[in-house]
């Protein structure tokens, strides 16, 4: 099975980063990572993640810890629906229960707010989670994390996915999303300008 995706997340490109052109350089930065669907489908290059959010930073910060392995091997196999999902683990690291959390809510990992049981689908989904993340990190170990916003990222010859974060007023104001949040141009200088 081809898995497209490491966790559920709000507005992944999971299920259209097929549709995407492959990268044309080694290298892919992605600075708006979030679940980071498009480098997953290319999860052999080197990869480099930028982001802000501390909930997605330590979904990242677990996954490319190498003692992850360890903590996914605890996931239980089934879970029932209403289970509270801090409860699973005793005294398992942060980033792993962010992962449980949007697993366990099919995608609200990128939302406001923290779900702590797990919804009906998420429940008959679940028997998925450990296989697709012992699946893939030995696949993401030589990936890089930087936490910061996208000024952050590296001035490098690079494959960049850039697919900004949407902003409240662009959901609210529409019907069907045509535009993506604007990047301020005149602040990134021109370093940053030349990596869009």
């Amino acid at each position: 099975m081809r898995y497209t995706s490491l966790f559920s997340f709000y507005g992944s490109k999971s299920k259209l980063s097929h549709l995407y052109p492959p990268p044309n350089y080694p290298v892919i930065v992605e600075p708006f990572a979030g679940s980071a669907a498009y480098s997953v489908r290319y999860h052999d290059r080197q990869v480099i993640l930028v982001k802000i959010n501390p909930r997605v930073t330590a979904a990242w910060k677990f996954l490319l810890d190498p003692e992850a392995e360890q903590w996914v091997q605890q996931i239980p196999e089934h879970v029932q629906h209403g289970t509270i999902v801090d409860d699973l683990i005793p005294g398992a690291p942060n980033g792993l229960k962010e992962i449980l959390r949007a697993e366990a809510n099919m995608g609200t990992l990128g939302t406001s707010g923290v779900h702590k049981r797990v919804t009906k689908i998420g429940a008959y989904n679940w028997h998925r989670i450990k296989k697709k993340l012992l699946w893939f990190l030995p696949k993401i170990r030589h990936w890089k994390l930087i936490e910061g916003d996208y000024f952050n990222a590296p001035n490098i010859e690079a494959t960049w996915f850039i697919d900004p974060p949407l902003t409240s007023q662009m959901l609210a104001n529409a019907t069907h999303i045509t535009t993506l949040t604007p990047i301020n141009y005149d602040t990134g200088c021109s370093a940053e300008r030349a990596k869009l």
